[in-house]
């Protein structure tokens, strides 16, 4: 599998997709806070009120915050005061969580993150995988936790 992600994802290209996606994301809570979308529609439909929603969405904005940085850590290593070792740890990290959310997506009682929500994560989970394993061509990520 690992071969097969290298050939066909290119290092490069994903990790553009992943900040880009993570840009939109950032966004749809942006959205959501300031009550353009409702907050009916994130979370699992299970939000009762503003103060609720307030401190999920500002959760959500703080570990989005977090992956883009781990994510321009990769584009510019050595520039963003984390080491690879430590990028690489939280991509996988990163891409269990999304794997795991991609099934409790499936559970949800909101359309929204049913059919958008669901292929969304399911795509951060395989990129996150992806990023951590490295650029070998460039050198850069070729080390990480997981033995081979």
């Amino acid at each position: 599998m690992n071969t097969f992600l290298k050939k066909h994802l290119p290092f490069k290209l994903t990790l553009w997709l992943m900040i880009i996606l993570n840009g939109a994301v950032i966004l749809f809570h942006l959205l959501v806070i300031s009550g353009i979308i409702p907050f009916s529609y994130v979370w699992g439909g299970k939000l009762e009120n503003t103060s609720q929603m307030l401190l999920f969405e500002s959760i959500s904005m703080l570990i989005n915050v977090i992956i883009g940085w781990v994510l321009f850590t990769k584009l510019r290593p050595g520039r963003f005061y984390l080491s690879e070792y430590v990028a690489n740890f939280i991509l996988y990290g990163l891409a269990a969580l999304f794997l795991i959310n991609t099934v409790g997506n499936l559970f949800a009682e909101a359309n929204l993150e049913l059919f958008i929500a669901t292929p969304l994560t399911l795509l951060s989970a395989i990129c996150c995988y992806r990023l951590a394993m490295g650029n070998s061509e460039r050198g850069i990520g070729t080390k990480s936790y997981i033995p081979k």
